[in-house]
């Protein structure tokens, strides 16, 4: 829709041009320079000039030659990437501009003033938002600037330029000048002709068709335009040129004067004998050898050297030298001394022999042979004469490969019928290439000098199993390797595909007749009811959140041996912790895994400070504990006993905990991790000076069983699965001693400012000083292992999950050893990542790394075809990059100085081939800064590197470089560090896994109304609040090897050491513990009502409260001051009801606005029975919510049947990632009658997990027992005065 584009252009220029054929050929030479006067009446007299005076007196005005408007740019589509400063202009000087034809050279280029974007923004970005990412350039140098072309591209001209002046006006417009000395263009080759129509030879090299290889095509040369000098042998002139716009119009004024010398001859004659632009499409081979005659005609001698020439479906053996005269050239009588061979008479090429007596290097070949008939003369009696060239092997095999390829095409099924032409004859004949004609036939010979060897490249013929088969004998004839690698692929092409894998080993009740899941449902109530009923216990009657809301710890510990144990610890402190852990592969099977400590006793210690510890238990079990209490606690056991069971109350001292534990495991005949038994498991707990806490933990851990049996059956499961079975099985490819692993682990931690008293040590602070140590070690022969891992994830070739990134690098890994091509010899990397963290400071993080990394290796990580690979300059070029980058405070950058050198920049065209740039510059002096509102993410970074990449050592990474300057420095503002730390407490506030199956499913998702109240709100996992201060440094050294045996050697060492000061106080505690809520998947509904026998028209009158939860209907008598929850009238479990649906609460209305229901009751035969009375809404709500329990009860069948299905598909997607669902290491919970989770536990499937839900951010979605205890008093009641 623009008309104005056009508005302000000006281009205006003046020069000269010509040629004369006696000064450099004839080749095109031109001067363009700026034009001093927009109306050229002088231009005449510069043009005679040559060099005018007057230029040296030339403004920076008068000498622009272009003056473009950016509207233009626009209506073009061509983006715009910089613009002018308000106020400013961008301005680039270009100096010392040179183009040879292959590569355009620039001495230095000087930016100045430019605006360009960070980021692409989007189009719905505000301006705010695209003001972040906006940046000025101020400055910037470029020099030494070099930018190749393919060899392909070479153009047939030079130009040059000494300078070059581009300007961005805010106006909206480009200028461009020049200097006075202008541009000159010398031209350095004669140009080819323009673009022919016609089709090319594409097919394959048999075909007769097809596509020649260029060696065995005949020679070309490029089509030159010499008719052009020879017909115009001199040519001079002169133009100018003014061009303006205006709307969408352009004026161009234009002088041109021209003086030509014609010839007429030369013009006739290259008209009469024009070199063909064909491609004939047959084998073209020439050489000179030795032709050996016999019983030949008496004019020939025995012996002669030739040219043997392959052309046309001709072999032809012509004189050497070649005769002067061309008749000559074309006798080919036998007795004259040349001889022409019909190459459609062979039935095969030529026999190649062994001449006697044997010369070294030397073979012939018989002409006559191959079912060639020899040709015979004489007048009287007949000889056949034999005819034999001789000369070097390798170029005598070269021509018999050339005849046999020849007759190959001769044998296509369309050669005959094409009477052995190379195309169909109702078609054109095939051309060559644009700018391209055959060379003289005897140009021809003379370039294909004596010396000239050729061998055609082999084109890989046949299946890959016969191409397999075949490398797999070549490498048992040289005896230089094994043929593992071949065996395995001949295998799987054979077989087309690889073991299935096996069957998944789930222990789950078959999936066939429904009885059977229901016949695995108990009759005893389920861990989801135990926790439930121990929560609100926890909640209601031991320690209610109101009043316990600032402990550290309160927790219900449900169904354990000695019943349910409510516990409270008001403080915990850290004082002193010391361990090490150990991992380690001690067999080919098995693994090793330790934690110990360093002192007493190579046992791990734990030194902690309680305070304000409270907890409950059932009372019989009390009495027994305290049975039990000796010293002073035994004198007062009866006041333990009965006097203080309701404050258990035990203040304060000090925990110890020492451990050592050891064990291994190992693989079995399934491949399946199995814990080996006689693991050891010494676990030595202590709380202050024994009595009735200390007896309590010694009696829960021998209810639970020993130690042994405990980790047994819980934490030695975790730590096998920390190695996947499938790494496990890929290390049992090699033996213990070629496949080793260890990994160690040293973590100590201790009071900043401890405090001592006789009760003990203490942490008032809750600031530790904390060292952690890691240490990664692997040693192995790679290849094996890899394979097996590729092997274990596909199937038929092709992996049954799809080819992960990870997947490609493996296969490419193998496939490079298999093609007996190193991989990880000579390769080295070393890297040092340090950081360094005070709170309310910024974070400041250095990195430093040397490497070699060879091209196999390379080329195999990222793939030999990618563009990294392909920017790699051919030998012996290299690709250099080095030099340092600043970014200084929040929005200012510095280059001092980057220098790249020969960066190979391909292109890929559509029709598949490839060609690429090649650019050398180097860049300094730059400085930016952000316009607009400062950029945050990075306070300050700077890099500093000297990196080479080529064919020959691959990619070399220096260390610091002379200066001492890292690889890379980086500050992250203290805002940025403060974000980080405390994000994941939003992300650790999710639950990992919801429910997500139908409300009236036993384990489905529930009405937000049904669900369990809220009891508190969420403590704040804020990192911020624990990390004081921190630093870390982690390093990195892998290196590759070759030896003497089969496989590369590959050893990794990873270190990393972090220490600083954390708070580890009762806030951490709460914040990590109590985060979220279980979802126990039971109904929650409360109200307020009435209870009682309904006798006649009299309603109950007994206030009560009316709770369901915990798959549990119970009614509490509801008085002031009753102590809340403590009046139990009646407690029903529904699950043991839940057949007879909802009918068992029959409704019974009463009066308007009030409903009845009745309530159960096993004794109602002889007693009357009771009703639920309330408010018809409540009595509605009761209903539903009583409804959908039972339907939850009562689908169980369902639910167990989808959580198999999904326990497959958990369990098939562990399988892929390495981890096999197998033994006994995570069982399937027993269903009960009031289950709400059916799921199998499998850490690798967060699915499965218990379900839970994030604690609300607003405390009015708070309501904890207490407080709905509350409400229902003041709601009958009305509120306390």
């Amino acid at each position: 829709g623009k008309t104005d584009y056009f508005n302000g252009l000006q281009a205006k220029m003046e020069g000269s041009l010509g040629w004369n054929q006696d000064v450099r050929n004839g080749l095109v030479w031109a001067n363009l320079q700026p034009s001093a006067d927009r109306n050229g009446a002088d231009w005449q007299a510069r043009l005679e000039q040559q060099a005018p005076a007057e230029q040296a007196t030339r403004t920076a005005d008068d000498l622009q030659v272009f003056n473009i408007p950016l509207a233009l740019f626009e209506v073009l589509g061509i983006p715009c990437p910089l613009s002018p400063p308000s106020g400013n202009v961008t301005s680039f000087d270009v100096k010392g501009l040179l183009f040879d034809g292959l590569s355009l050279q620039i001495s230095k280029i000087t930016l100045q003033h430019a605006l360009t974007w960070l980021n692409v923004t989007n189009a719905s970005d505000s301006a705010a938002d695209a003001s972040n990412e906006l940046w000025e350039i101020q400055s910037a140098e470029v020099a030494d600037v070099s930018f190749g072309l393919p060899q392909s591209w070479k153009q047939d001209f030079r130009l040059s330029a000494g300078g070059l002046r581009l300007v961005m006006l805010p106006t909206g417009y480009i200028g461009i000048s020049g200097t006075p000395e202008g541009f000159d263009f010398q031209q350095e080759e004669f140009v080819s002709t323009g673009e022919r129509e016609g089709a090319q030879r594409t097919g394959n090299y048999n075909d007769a068709d097809g596509r020649l290889p260029p060696e065995l095509m005949r020679e070309t040369e490029r089509a030159e335009d010499i008719l052009r000098v020879k017909t115009f042998p001199v040519m001079k002139g002169g133009l100018f040129v003014d061009i303006s716009g205006s709307q969408s119009r352009l004026v161009a004024d234009m002088k041109v004067d021209l003086r030509v010398d014609v010839e007429i001859k030369p013009l006739l004659v290259s008209s009469l004998a024009a070199q063909p632009v064909q491609d004939f499409g047959y084998v073209f081979w020439s050489h000179e050898l030795e032709r050996r005659v016999t019983h030949g005609e008496t004019s020939l001698p025995g012996q002669m050297q030739v040219t043997a020439v392959l052309s046309c479906g001709y072999l032809r053996l012509l004189e050497s030298p070649l005769a002067e005269d061309p008749l000559s050239r074309i006798n080919m009588n036998p007795a004259d001394g040349q001889l022409q061979l019909d190459l459609t008479k062979y039935t095969a090429a030529p026999k190649m022999f062994t001449p006697e007596p044997p010369q070294d290097g030397v073979q012939c070949l018989d002409l006559y042979s191959s079912g060639y008939e020899a040709r015979s003369h004489g007048r009287w009696w007949s000889q056949h004469a034999t005819e034999h060239l001789c000369g070097p092997a390798v170029v005598v095999e070269s021509l018999r490969d050339a005849i046999d390829l020849q007759l190959k095409r001769f044998r296509d099924a369309q050669a005959k019928k094409w009477e052995f032409g190379t195309h169909p004859a109702d078609k054109p004949q095939y051309i060559l290439p644009t700018g391209l004609q055959s060379m003289d036939l005897v140009e021809a010979y003379r370039r294909r000098r004596p010396g000239w060897l050729f061998k055609p490249k082999a084109q890989a013929s046949g299946s890959l199993l016969e191409r397999v088969s075949k490398q797999k004998e070549r490498l048992q004839q040289s005896g230089q390797g094994s043929t593992h690698l071949l065996d395995e692929r001949l295998r799987l092409l054979e077989t087309g595909k690889v073991s299935e894998p096996k069957n998944l080993t789930m222990d789950f009740a078959a999936n066939t007749e429904d009885s059977s899941l229901l016949q695995t449902i108990g009759t005893t109530h389920s861990h989801a009811y135990r926790m439930c009923r121990a929560r609100d216990d926890l909640d209601t009657l031991y320690f209610p959140p109101e009043q316990f809301e600032e402990a550290a710890i309160r927790m219900a510990i449900p169904g354990t041996p000695i019943g349910d144990v409510h516990v409270l610890i008001d403080k915990l402190q850290v004082v002193d912790f010391k361990l090490d852990v150990r991992l380690e592969r001690i067999s080919d099977t098995a693994f090793l895994f330790e934690i110990s400590g360093p002192e007493h006793g190579r046992q791990a210690m734990f030194d902690l400070w309680v305070e304000g510890v409270d907890f409950r238990a059932p009372k019989t079990m009390l009495r027994q504990l305290a049975y039990g209490v000796s010293g002073f606690e035994n004198a007062v056991k009866t006041a333990f006993t009965f006097g203080l069971l309701k404050k258990n109350n035990l203040d304060r001292g000090p925990l110890t905990v020492r451990m050592q534990m050891k064990g291994m495991f190992e693989l079995d005949r399934s491949n399946h991790w199995n814990v080996r038994p006689g693991a050891v498991s010494e676990v030595d707990i202590k709380f202050g000076a024994g009595g009735l806490v200390q007896t309590l933990i010694n009696t829960m851990i021998g209810a639970f069983g020993d130690m042994d049996h405990i980790f047994l059956e819980t934490i030695w499961p975790l730590l096998a699965a920390i190695i996947p079975e499938k790494i496990g099985k890929a290390f049992t490819r090699v033996p213990e001693e070629k496949g080793q692993i260890v990994v160690s682990f040293h973590i100590e931690g201790r009071c900043k400012a401890p405090q001592s008293d006789k009760n003990g040590k203490r942490c008032p602070d809750e600031e530790i000083d904390v060292l952690m140590k890691n240490i990664v070690e692997l040693g192995m022969t790679p290849v094996p292992i890899f394979e097996d891992l590729l092997a274990q994830d596909c199937a038929q070739g092709d992996c049954s999950n799809g080819l992960e990134s990870w997947d490609f690098i493996l296969k490419r890994i193998v496939d490079t050893a298999a093609a007996n091509k190193p991989v990880f010899d000579k390769s080295s990397t070393g890297a040092v990542v340090s950081g360094s963290y005070v709170q309310g400071m910024p974070l400041e993080i250095q990195a430093n790394a040397e490497a070699e990394i060879p091209l196999n290796l390379l080329g195999t990580i990222v793939g030999n075809d990618s563009v990294l690979i392909d920017m790699i300059p051919v030998m012996p070029g290299k690709l250099l990059a080095f030099g340092s980058a600043d970014l200084l405070g929040k929005k200012k950058l510095q280059v001092p100085k980057v220098r790249l050198e020969r960066l190979r920049l391909p292109l890929v065209f559509g029709d598949g081939h490839s060609e690429a740039f090649e650019l050398n510059m180097t860049v300094s002096h730059a400085f930016a800064e952000a316009v607009g509102a400062s950029v945050d993410t990075v306070q300050s970074l700077s890099s500093s590197f000297d990196m080479m990449l080529n064919r020959e050592h691959g990619l070399v990474l220096e260390g610091m470089n002379a200066g001492g300057k890292p690889l890379l420095r980086m500050v992250l503002p203290s805002k940025l560090v403060r974000d980080m730390l405390a994000e994941p407490s939003d992300r650790f506030r999710n639950p990992s896994n919801l429910r997500t199956a139908p409300a009236e499913m036993a384990d489905g998702k529930l009405p937000t109304k049904f669900r369990r109240p809220f009891s508190r709100m969420p403590a704040a996992l804020d990192l911020n609040q624990f990390f004081r201060r921190g630093d870390a440094i982690a390093s990195i050294g892998l290196q590759g090897g070759n030896s003497s045996k089969r496989w590369e050697t590959l050893s990794t060492n990873l270190q990393l050491t972090v220490q600083g000061t954390l708070m580890l106080g009762s806030q951490l505690w709460r914040s990590v513990l109590y985060t979220h809520d279980y979802d126990d998947g039971f109904v929650h509904y409360s109200t307020t009502g009435y209870w009682g026998v309904i006798s006649g028209s009299s309603l109950p009158d007994m206030p009560v409260f009316l709770e369901l939860g915990c798959g549990r209907l119970r009614i509490y008598g509801l008085k002031r001051d009753n102590t809340p929850f403590s009046d139990v009238k009646r407690s029903i479990h529904l699950a043991d009801t839940a057949g007879s649906g909802l009918d068992q609460f029959k409704p019974f209305l009463s009066k308007p606005g009030m409903s009845c229901i009745s309530v159960p009751d096993e004794n109602a035969v002889f007693s009357k029975q009771t009703h639920f009375c309330a408010l018809d809404d409540y009595i509605k709500e009761l209903k539903q919510a009583l409804e959908l329990q039972l339907q939850r009860f009562n689908s169980m069948r369902e639910a167990l049947l989808a959580a198999q299905k999904a326990d497959e598909e958990g369990a098939r997607k562990a399988k892929e990632s390495g981890y096999e669902m197998s033994g006994n290491f995570f069982t399937k919970p027993p269903a009960m009658k009031d289950s709400t989770w059916f799921r199998r536990l499998n850490p690798y499937d967060p699915t499965s997990w218990f379900p839970a839900y994030p604690l609300p951010e607003d405390p009015r979605a708070v309501e904890s027992p207490t407080k709905r205890w509350k409400s229902a008093v003041a709601l009958v009641y009305g509120p306390p005065a």
